[in-house]
């Protein structure tokens, strides 16, 4: 992989964008998210890259079942930053239970 010393553009680009479109505590919807780089002529891992970049996650908002069921992007669901994650239980939990190397038992 070439290392930039200069950032990239369309990713500079898409990430205004994408803060511009989340100012003010906006929760827009995915799909209008989408046309919004395609409109731009932004190519779509470009778009989720800036996306992760920002702290931009999405949440299925409506009722089960029901439609009406809409994804949103939203700042509050961002993958990885959820409190049963940070806490360390959970089953997606990334920190380590039990004895470590030597039986030592880390935190």
């Amino acid at each position: 992989m070439p290392s930039y010393s200069h950032p990239r553009p369309k990713r500079s680009a898409a990430r205004s964008l994408i803060e511009a479109a989340m100012s003010g505590g906006n929760e827009p919807l995915a799909a209008d998210m989408m046309r919004m780089a395609v409109v731009a002529g932004i190519g779509e891992a470009t778009w989720f890259t800036a996306k992760k970049e920002a702290g931009i996650g999405s949440r299925l908002d409506g009722m089960p079942g029901q439609s009406g069921q809409h994804w949103v992007w939203t700042r509050a669901a961002r993958h990885g930053h959820r409190e049963f994650e940070m806490a360390g239980t959970g089953p997606r939990s990334r920190r380590r239970r039990g004895a470590g190397k030597g039986g030592a038992v880390r935190p």
